[in-house]
């Protein structure tokens, strides 16, 4: 048989993401080893958090992007396939601004953005519009890495 994936979640801010991350990895080699001893095998491991919080909504893109580049390279060293920092609300334009080159440059990075009920629902789907435009104008393929949520109950790990 083989299992899709196991999910970590975990709460992970800027300051803690080395261990948390270490810690979801040691998690995950465990449940991974037993899976396979019994004869299955797993095809993906994931982290999900919720990341995006007010400390980090304020931080400069370029510093944002290396928080991310960190993210990212302690996950491919732990072998965590994907990690998801949360969902962003589509009306956080700024912060949504930022997401295109995080994507085209952390390949463990997986985000997704949602539309808030209470909001202009044209004013959402053009600043979707606009985001998908900007991923593929940097990488294309990191539209396989994000996607747009509706309807769905708060603190569920989307993953595109």
């Amino acid at each position: 048989m083989i299992i899709r994936t196991i999910t970590v979640f975990d709460q992970i801010n800027i300051n803690n993401f080395k261990d948390k991350i270490y810690s979801a990895a040691d998690f995950l080699k465990q449940k991974r080893d037993k899976i396979e001893s019994l004869g299955h095998q797993l095809q993906t491991t994931r982290v999900s958090c919720q990341l995006f919080d007010e400390k980090i909504n304020t931080l400069p893109a370029s510093d944002l992007l290396t928080l991310f580049k960190k993210i990212n390279q302690v996950c491919k060293e732990q072998k965590i396939n994907f990690f998801n920092p949360g969902t962003i609300p589509l009306v956080n334009q700024s912060l949504i601004k930022k997401i295109p080159p995080i994507l085209s440059s952390c390949e463990n990075i997986h985000c997704s953005a949602a539309f808030l009920p209470e909001e202009s629902l044209s004013k959402q789907a053009l600043i979707a519009a606009q985001l998908f435009t900007k991923i593929i104008e940097l990488d294309y393929k990191s539209t396989f890495r994000i996607g747009v949520q509706a309807n769905c109950p708060e603190l569920i790990p989307f993953y595109p």
